[in-house]
């Protein structure tokens, strides 16, 4: 979505024109208001979207079909969702939740498949046990304490239709690479989650979090292991001519990578690739 004029994001406002959740029970710390809405539609097109490739769904392995559910937990301003019911048909219903409403989209703008409730992920209504095929949830990391996202995700997965699939999407902290001035800010924003008792760390730990609940790899990290085991089975034969180890131990150090995937997640193997074109005309 091009932005054609001047739009609020929040970034001359002084605290006291920002509307903040007073409740002591909501721990999130950012405000909820029309500044914070622009900012969160110029986010998803500019910088999450762009992230995937254009994909809303990145997940592998989504197939819908008639009478399929989608929630989006904690849809803020709902512009996934709105931007979803775009790409889906009209058969697929698609439901947003979050604990405020004020930044829901008017029910008159939501298109007819598209519906919003004000309901806290940490309580789902019970009737929506097995309901949703596909579940997105993204950029929480500013809103729950350890215990919130320990009751959270069992909760996203009850949801869940069995072989239903759930994305997370979180930001790390501190940034990378980041000059002094953003290294203050950021440390004094985690102050401010630290006052809180808000789990920023949860990047870091969603993984295992996840694969305590029982749900993780799936289909396609069951096959990629067998893959991976191959490749290295695969050098056997090397491994073996220049006395590096014995056949027995190669078979040992299988079984243990095998275990060790299973009790350390978030291992992850970096890929490059890059692009190259010929001139059209030659140099002299």
């Amino acid at each position: 979505m091009p932005v054609t004029s001047p739009i609020s994001l929040g970034l001359r406002e002084k605290a006291s024109q920002r509307w903040y959740n007073p409740s002591p029970d909501v721990h999130y710390v950012l405000p909820s208001d029309e500044a914070e809405r622009n900012r969160l539609t110029v986010q998803h097109f500019y910088a999450v979207r762009n992230l995937y490739d254009g994909k809303l769904v990145f997940a592998p392995g989504v197939r819908l079909k008639k009478g399929d559910k989608i929630l989006d937990a904690a849809t803020g301003s709902g512009i996934w969702l709105t931007e979803l019911a775009k790409e889906v048909p009209e058969c697929v219903e698609l439901i947003g939740v979050d604990i405020q409403d004020q930044l829901f989209p008017k029910p008159s703008t939501a298109a007819s498949n598209v519906k919003f409730y004000r309901n806290s992920t940490l309580s789902l209504p019970a009737a929506w046990s097995n309901t949703f095929r596909f579940i997105n949830q993204r950029l929480l990391v500013c809103a729950f304490t350890e215990r919130e996202w320990v009751a959270e995700l069992p909760e996203i997965l009850r949801v869940l239709v069995p072989g239903g699939r759930a994305q997370f999407t979180e930001a790390h902290l501190p940034t990378h690479n980041a000059g002094p001035a953003m290294r203050k800010l950021e440390a004094a924003v985690q102050s401010v989650y630290a006052a809180k008792g808000i789990f920023y760390q949860v990047p870091e730990f969603l993984p295992e979090m996840l694969r305590k609940l029982g749900a993780w790899g799936g289909k396609e990290g069951t096959l990629l292991a067998e893959i991976v085991i191959g490749m290295f089975s695969g050098h056997r034969g090397p491994i073996l001519k220049l006395g590096l180890l014995k056949e027995a131990e190669i078979d040992s150090l299988l079984r243990a990578t095998r275990r060790e995937w299973d009790e350390r997640p978030g291992m992850s193997r970096v890929y490059t690739t890059v692009y190259a074109d010929k001139p059209r005309r030659q140099s002299l």
